[in-house]
């Protein structure tokens, strides 16, 4: 039986991180999906969990990354 782990990560999905991720278009074209990344979906106004393979075109999609994402890529550099 395959053993299903889930982790629970608070993610900024308020409408300024938001539009922040969605400005960044360096740190969007980084982006390699996984299962478990938080995204905003434009169609639908909805930001959730990033579960499967995309179904549409997902260059239309937000990635919202969590900072431990953010802190792994030395090219980024966050400023608070």
């Amino acid at each position: 039986m395959a053993e299903c782990i889930l982790r629970l990560v608070k993610v900024d999905t308020s409408e300024k991180y938001i539009k922040m991720c969605e400005s960044a278009k360096d740190i969007q074209r980084q982006w390699n999906f996984k299962i478990d990344d938080y995204i905003f979906d434009p169609a639908n106004g909805e930001a959730r969990v990033w579960f499967g393979y995309p179904s549409k075109e997902y260059s239309e999609i937000i990635w919202l990354p969590r900072q431990d994402q953010l802190q792994g890529n030395n090219e980024i550099v966050i400023i608070q």
